[in-house]
């Protein structure tokens, strides 16, 4: 088994909103912009002058080093019906989002964001977790 440490892990997170009118995506994407523009600035803080690879005129057979990609690190949404949803982030961002997404429900006008589980990919969180409430209900 080969731990993808280049490409990274991949986490979905599920969840519900619960109240009584629909909320519309464009809220649930005013979200986790918030979060992924709080990501950025950890990140930005993180990487100070010494940690950042010093870029000088590359000279024959030398690369220039790139600078850090922000826009891999973010926080996506990728189903919402209205109710219930899935949030893509990576492992090391798993906390933050969590903690973001359950400190921010005042964003969301009257609603309770409940975290129903985090998985490593798509079909086991759908199945685990989406499918799980279309039983009950």
């Amino acid at each position: 088994m080969v731990v993808k440490d280049k490409i990274g892990r991949r986490r979905y997170i599920a969840f519900e909103i619960i109240t009584k009118r629909r909320v519309e995506k464009r809220e649930i994407v005013r979200l986790l912009n918030s979060i992924n523009s709080k990501l950025e600035l950890r990140k930005r803080e993180a990487c100070d002058e010494d940690k950042t690879p010093k870029v000088n005129t590359p000279t024959s057979g030398q690369r220039q080093a790139k600078p850090y990609n922000f826009n891999y690190d973010t926080v996506r949404l990728i189903k919402f019906d209205g109710t219930r949803g899935l949030i893509y982030c990576k492992h090391y961002n798993k906390d933050v989002t969590i903690e973001s997404l359950t400190g921010d429900q005042k964003r969301i006008d009257g609603a309770i964001l409940r975290l129903l589980g985090v998985s490593g990919t798509i079909r086991n969180a759908t199945k685990k977790y989406l499918d799980k409430l279309n039983d009950y209900t």
